[in-house]
């Protein structure tokens, strides 16, 4: 029997960042015993920071589109794996 479904959306307005599973001596006695039909479970879940990380100045970066289509985004994707390889340093692409 699965673990219930951990409601975070309530909790982790940004999202999730990690979630963990533990088992214990315990909680794994207790699966053997019950033949699985009952195995406690620790659940840990970590919400993801607000915002998002910032590009270094002088960085190389490319922009998209917010309307971009997937053969575009997928172009500038493929543009910047060009890039990077050939100067040697990250290209970041914006949306």
């Amino acid at each position: 029997m699965p673990p219930s479904t951990v409601e975070t959306e309530a909790k982790c307005k940004t999202g999730v960042s990690k979630v963990e599973t533990k088992l214990s001596f315990l909680n794994l006695l207790v699966g053997v015993i019950t033949f699985s039909i009952l195995t406690p479970m620790d659940i840990k879940v970590v919400c993801a920071q607000g915002g998002r990380a910032s590009i270094p100045s002088g960085a190389s970066t490319l922009q998209v589109g917010s309307n971009a289509t997937p053969e575009e985004l997928q172009a500038t994707l493929r543009k910047a794996v060009e890039l990077s390889f050939q100067l040697g340093v990250p290209v970041y692409v914006k949306y």
